[in-house]
């Protein structure tokens, strides 16, 4: 079990003892709890079990000021027993339990509860198979150092890089080979491992030492590949979430990205997500209140984030890339033509070479990947080399340059293939020197088509509640899976506000935007967003 800054929670199982720990923490509590007894509480995101009493994963999202130490007496007093604690971040006031949706349903109620998510997977987004070429037959160049054709590209070269020792790249990723000849070491890389694989400096998956090669290999040592920053000066800090199975939970992914913030990194690479192509049939799609909140809050504390736009090959989203505070890289190859892999959507910021790309893996070998994976790190390496000449601007500032200065590629303009184009080393800092001005802003989708829907009258969920709750509160996602009747109907089926309901009438969105209320706003089954009050317990 792995936990951040607390030991295992243990709580008092008899009503003596009980009554003995209530009434020593009455007063330390209570001014407290009543401070949020009047604020609304908040929820969303679908989960996917077997039954309403099975344990699963879930992140619950406290009001600001409820510390982590407070958690198990806010519970205690509400009558509810406290179930595993797996891992806290104070930072973020957030906790993840181990509980039944019957407990998440409870602890929902409270005033002094943000959100009730579920804790869902997220996956290296791995190389695309037919693009990938056999590690087995590694390009292994001995006394012959290679440009890999993206650094020319993004116009790396172009720009020197004598000043990134100023910088801290974050990798959050499977790990990194620190032994690797054509690798930064230890003189500038540093890592963590306390939530996720340990330990930080292998990799038994060959991603993360393959993306962050492409960031920083070595240049001018006559072996392998140079990449973005290719002096060996680049700050490096390394964090090992998923092992050779490329799995882990999106709560350690933000436990990373805190770990990230505390290094005092500038940037965050995250060739990693979760696509809603293959969470909609589990009702997981969509994006996250607790993981939009903390991209927000550090993007706008000056962390730039980047983030691989997903390998489905189609309009679906994936998080984190989709969210406004992370920048979405879609993949090109060496012909500046679209990836057949690369996602297309409404949310895609930049492209980048992600087809063939040459780069480090572990062992002092090399290897050509494919994906927007590959892509990512282009970006990701090119914004620390602007940002190190312009140390003064802020992550907006870096973010808008390297999108106003993009090379225009497929349709004039922003699109849903290119974003604003290709990325330019090379022309973003010509456009910061120049003082550039901000690129016109982009039309507003049209709203989408409106439709009359009447729910089922006659439906309850399991715990006798019927649509009229789900209408109140942004939790359709939370519950509708769960919520099937004797009759075998869910939420989603019954009711209007989570996506059923009779439609009377109806019209299909014209793009995917217009799913969306804003660019990066709700999924198809998070579209209402009432907050409903309530009362403390």
């Amino acid at each position: 079990v792995r936990r951040k800054f607390f030991p295992k929670v243990t709580f008092a199982r008899t009503k003596r003892q009980r009554a003995r720990n209530i009434t020593m923490l009455f007063t330390r509590t209570l001014l407290s709890l009543l401070a949020f007894a009047t604020l609304p509480s908040r929820r969303h995101n679908v989960v996917h079990a077997e039954g309403i009493d099975d344990v699963i994963r879930w992140v619950v999202t406290f009001n600001e000021g409820v510390l982590p130490d407070q958690v198990v007496n806010v519970l205690t007093l509400a009558g509810i027993d406290v179930p595993e604690i797996p891992l806290q971040i104070p930072e973020l006031f957030m906790s993840v339990f181990m509980m039944s949706p019957t407990i998440a349903k409870k602890i929902m109620n409270l005033s002094v509860v943000k959100y009730v998510e579920r804790d869902v997977e997220v996956k290296i987004i791995d190389p695309v198979s037919e693009n990938t070429a056999d590690i087995s037959s590694t390009a292994r160049q001995g006394g012959t150092e290679q440009t890999p054709y993206g650094i020319d590209m993004v116009q790396a070269l172009e720009v020197p890089d004598d000043n990134v020792g100023a910088l801290t790249v974050c990798v959050i990723d499977s790990g990194y080979a620190i032994g690797h000849a054509d690798l930064p070491g230890t003189e500038v890389v540093t890592g963590s491992d306390e939530i996720g694989v340990q330990p930080w400096f292998e990799d038994d998956n060959g991603h993360g030492t393959h993306v962050t090669g492409i960031i920083a290999a070595l240049g001018g040592n006559e072996f392998g590949v140079q990449g973005v920053n290719r002096n060996g000066q680049l700050n490096l800090h390394i964090l090992r979430i998923f092992d050779a199975s490329g799995q882990t939970f999106s709560s350690d992914t933000m436990a990373n990205i805190q770990d990230c913030v505390n290094a005092g990194a500038k940037v965050v690479s995250m060739s990693f997500g979760r696509s809603d192509q293959q969470t909609a049939e589990f009702g997981l799609s969509g994006p996250l209140e607790f993981e939009k909140e903390a991209f927000d809050k550090y993007y706008n504390q000056g962390v730039l984030f980047v983030a691989a736009a997903g390998n489905d090959g189609s309009s679906y989203y994936n998080w984190p890339a989709s969210y406004d505070s992370v920048i979405s890289v879609a993949a090109i190859d060496e012909n500046r033509e679209a990836a057949s892999f690369s996602q297309r959507n409404d949310q895609v910021d930049l492209a980048a070479p992600g087809v063939q790309v040459l780069s480090t893996i572990p062992n002092n070998e090399f290897a050509f990947f494919s994906g927007t994976s590959q892509a990512c790190p282009h970006v990701s390496g090119v914004a620390a080399l602007v940002w190190s000449r312009f140390l003064d601007k802020s992550a907006q500032e870096i973010r808008q340059a390297l999108t106003a200065s993009a090379q225009d590629l497929g349709p004039e303009g922003l699109d849903e293939t290119y974003g604003y184009g290709l990325v330019q080393a090379a022309a973003a800092v010509d456009y910061l020197t120049s003082g550039g001005s901000a690129p016109a802003p982009s039309p507003s989708p049209s709203p989408p088509a409106t439709e009359e829907c009447t729910d089922d009258s006659t439906w309850t969920d399991p715990w006798g509640d019927d649509c009229g709750f789900y209408s109140a509160g942004f939790l359709c996602q939370a519950f509708g899976p769960f919520t099937a009747n004797s009759g075998g109907q869910t939420a989603i089926d019954a009711c209007c506000s989570c996506g059923g309901g009779a439609r009377i009438q109806s019209a299909e969105p014209s793009s995917a935007s217009e799913r969306f209320k804003s660019p990066r706003a709700l999924s198809f089954l998070a579209c209402f967003t009432v907050a409903a009050g309530s009362v403390l317990f």
